[in-house]
């Protein structure tokens, strides 16, 4: 019998450090760590979210199927939690996270759903 030794498949899942590496080049440097981590704990574990660095080098998080973003969160320059929702076409900025997860709780099952 000729079997055959596959390699193991790497996973990541969650926010780890080589995202946090990422937001220290696009998304604001490390005085911003805090935020986004606190970002990855929120919304890593949730279906649809992804992190992303797009266009000219913009980290941000979005929920979507297939990688759109049909909704997504970013940081101001002043470290506040800047929130766009596509389908709305409207804006909202928090300074807490928690009010980032009021925000995005009632518009995030219907996120997940192909426009």
């Amino acid at each position: 019998m000729n079997e055959q030794r596959q390699e193991p498949v790497r996973i990541d899942v969650g926010f780890d450090f080589e995202c946090l590496t990422a937001c220290e080049a696009f998304g604001g440097g490390w005085a911003f760590t805090k935020h986004w981590q606190g970002l990855g704990d929120l919304l890593g574990h949730r279906p649809g979210w992804h992190f992303d660095i797009v266009n000219d080098g913009e980290a941000m998080w979005s929920i979507g199927a297939f990688g759109a973003s049909r909704m997504k969160i970013t940081l101001n320059q002043d470290g506040s939690y800047h929130c766009h929702d596509h389908d709305e076409d409207s804006d909202a900025d928090f300074g807490e996270l928690a009010e980032v997860e009021a925000w995005l709780v009632p518009r995030e099952e219907r996120k997940r759903i192909p426009a």
